[in-house]
């Protein structure tokens, strides 16, 4: 990759003490202005709705940008197929649709491939005189895609961000662009991970080594990305970058194509791992990361000094990326770190690009898209494994298993055949499986108790790369009946149809309770007791959420019935069901009482708040841990709606009315460690940010008395004198 330096725009410095003087003076007293009482210590973001954090709300990034959204094209570029063999041909695609009022004139299509890529069929250049509205255009040409050339389908990429008080802007660009960032990087590679690393901030500590909840690990989920992003603002005074690098060697690199961006407008400072003062030793360090396969790029954000440059500008040499020194506006940040990954992508990617140009009510407008071609010479990767279940025949419940195949590839799996055999007789008999959210599944008819069956998988992908899976045995029994304990959950998925059953054991001392989430309508029949007496049917439509309580004298058995019922996109429905036993926790005048528990794989906690509301009243529960830093599923509910769920730390909802609130916690992550964990709740009036920061559980508003603005006022005034007064004694010197 060419080392190359950009400079985009450097602002004048502001100099002069009367100006710095003017400036402070104006900034308080506009602060002042804005309100007699203000929050403290509370950060607002603009994405609220998790409905916005979507891929698709992000519109597509063009390298060539246009004044206003109304004059994007509506251009792309498609593959006959999602991937290709090498030494294959693969047919490009060049569209441009007319979606505004008027006519496109003078259209021009102009096509770029890789240097010694052949050319089979077309020409790169496409002209049109008048496009019409509502017509389209493809251009259509077919390249050979290299024998002997392994393109890069993943890319693993860090974010190092400098969280010190001077960064408040940049980090702002950060999360309010980060899906965009994504919805580009998605369209170019097939698999794509980020992290983070953040340092100089006084949340968890200034140095990412201070604790680990200052480090994303790898993650592809835009919900947990955007949660871990915005917990943090700009604070602090220390920017421990050099220890950040070192970091960098304890993630779990694992892509083809692997980046580190380093985004920091001051000297690295206060570091632990490595000596400050001695960039011999940080460029050692970034030669060490490049022996991993990591490419380190550079950001000098506004501010920076002439030796934070050279040394950005030789750690971005030494790790093969780019350096890029930022004006003063944050706003081309995401749009720089796009053009990163994709330098960093070319050097082993297959890059197609395509410049759209046509003029509109005499105005010239032009963007540029580009795309990567994947190759995969590699067979799917398969997992095997069973689901018992129960369907109704005539008015009975019948045993049946389902065969369950997850498959992993590149290009894409459309079919699976299984083949399975009973009690090690005969041939084993095929059948095609069916696909349900990716993964695929075949019902077996029902069998006798005591059956062995044994079956096994093969799958190809669109391109031809095939596998047989190993076999996979298990006994059927005479039932699947789960016992569901008390403060665990169980997960499931049913197509539309089919039935679980779940057992337990209600005893008048449990104080518990049972909760359904299910992702479409679930009916749920619930019987028990000596003679079958208790009984009832509940049903979840659109709100997927359900909480069942009652008390009873005696201990018994309860036996829980859960049917998939038909949805309108047919697809299956992903349960949890829960029993937990419900913990009263009493409001006090800042909040409730913390809690601390261990929250071990499928544990769930359920804790009952009786909450007195106010207007503009908000709850708010945090989960923190010492040692480790992991995401949990939690929710906030009331006795028929779940308010509010999401996998993070950190939960907050509004509450209209007073009443009995619910939270649960439940850790879902296989991979996740057994942790012991404080829960804190707080209650009070905020806007609904979830992202607010407590160390106690205290009510998370902090409001300055109005008195404040007084004093604030006195100090803005008095601040201006004095720069008056020694800017006259200069003068006279």
């Amino acid at each position: 990759m060419k080392n190359v330096k950009y400079t985009i725009i450097m602002k004048n410095k502001v100099r002069g003490s009367l100006t710095l003087g003017v400036v402070l003076g104006i900034l308080l007293l506009s602060f002042l202005y804005q309100a007699p009482s203000i929050k403290a210590d509370v950060h607002v973001d603009d994405f609220q709705n998790q409905d916005s954090l979507s891929p698709s709300h992000f519109w597509k990034s063009p390298r060539v940008a246009q004044e206003t959204e109304e004059n994007m094209l509506n251009s792309s570029i498609v593959f006959n197929q999602t991937a290709f063999l090498p030494g294959s041909i693969a047919q490009i695609n060049f569209t441009l649709t007319n979606d505004f009022e008027y006519d496109l004139e003078n259209i021009a299509i102009t096509g770029e491939i890789p240097e010694g890529i052949v050319l089979s069929t077309g020409s790169l250049e496409f002209t049109q005189a008048i496009l019409a509205p509502n017509q389209s255009v493809c251009h259509t040409f077919e390249i050979e895609v290299p024998e002997d050339t392994e393109y890069v389908n993943s890319l693993d990429l860090v974010f190092l961000i400098d969280s010190s008080g001077s960064m408040s802007e940049e980090l702002s660009e950060v999360k309010n662009e980060v899906g965009t960032l994504i919805s580009e990087l998605n369209t170019q590679v097939e698999n794509l991970r980020i992290g983070f690393i953040m340092f100089g901030s006084t949340l968890y500590g200034e140095n990412p080594y201070d604790d680990p909840r200052n480090v994303l690990p790898f993650s592809s989920n835009l919900e947990t990305i955007d949660n871990f992003i915005a917990q943090f603002s700009a604070s602090g005074g220390d920017e421990p970058w050099g220890d950040s690098l070192n970091y960098l060697k304890e993630m779990s690199w694992d892509a083809g194509a692997r980046l580190a961006i380093l985004i920091t407008d001051e000297e690295t400072n206060a570091d632990t791992k490595i000596n400050s003062n001695d960039d011999s030793e940080l460029y050692n360090l970034v030669e060490e990361l490049v022996e991993m396969g990591i490419f380190v790029s550079t950001m000098m954000c506004y501010g920076g000094n002439d030796h934070l440059e050279e040394q950005l500008t030789q750690i971005a040499t030494i790790g093969g990326g780019t350096y890029i020194e930022l004006s003063g506006e944050s706003s081309e940040l995401i749009d720089t770190a796009i053009v990163m990954c994709e330098e960093v992508l070319a050097e082993a990617g297959l890059l197609i690009s395509a410049e759209f140009t046509v003029v509109y009510q005499e105005e010239s407008i032009t963007e540029v898209q580009t795309k990567y071609i994947l190759t995969d010479n590699t067979p799917p990767r398969m997992i095997l494994n069973y689901m018992p279940f129960y369907t109704m025949i005539d008015t009975d419940l019948q045993l049946q298993y389902k065969l369950i195949c997850e498959t992993y590839d590149s290009a894409g799996v459309e079919v699976v055949d299984v083949f399975y055999r009973f009690n090690g007789e005969g041939a084993y008999t095929a059948a095609i499986m069916n696909k349900s959210h990716g993964i695929f599944y075949y019902n077996l008819p029902i069998l006798d108790i005591g059956t062995q069956v044994e079956f096994y998988c093969y799958a190809a992908d669109i391109l031809g790369n095939a596998e047989t899976s190993d076999i996979f045995s298990f006994e059927t029994l005479e039932e699947e009946i789960t016992k569901l304990e008390i403060n665990t959950v169980e997960r499931l998925t049913l197509n539309e149809g089919e039935y679980q059953i779940f057992d337990l054991e209600i005893h008048p001392q449990d104080n518990a309770c049972l909760f359904f989430i299910s992702t479409h309508e679930t009916l749920i029949n619930i019987v028990g007791g000596d003679e079958l007496n208790i009984s009832g049917e509940y049903r979840l439509d659109d709100e997927n959420y359900f909480i069942w309580q009652e008390f009873f004298e005696v201990s018994m058995n309860l036996t829980v019935i859960l049917q998939s019922l038909e949805n309108a996109i047919g697809d299956s429905s992903n349960i949890i069901v829960g029993y937990a036993e419900v913990q009263e926790l009493t409001q006090n005048s800042t909040g409730f009482d913390s809690v601390e528990v261990e929250l071990n794989l499928n544990d769930v906690y359920l804790y009952e708040l009786n909450v007195s509301s106010e207007e503009n009243s908000h709850l708010h529960v945090q989960i923190a841990q010492e040692d480790d830093y992991q995401f949990y599923y939690m929710g906030i509910c009331n006795s028929t709606d779940l308010l509010k769920s999401q996998t993070f730390t950190k939960i907050s909802v509004p509450i209209s009315t007073s009443g009995r609130y619910y939270f649960f916690v439940v850790n879902l992550d296989p991979q996740a460690l057994d942790v012991n964990v404080k829960i804190s709740f707080g209650y009070g009036e905020i806007d609904d940010d979830p992202y607010w920061y407590v160390d106690t559980g205290a009510a998370m508003s902090q409001n300055i008395p109005s008195y404040s603005t007084l004093i604030l006022g006195m100090m803005s005034v008095v601040t201006l004198f004095m720069i008056w007064q020694f800017e006259r004694r200069k003068k006279k010197h």
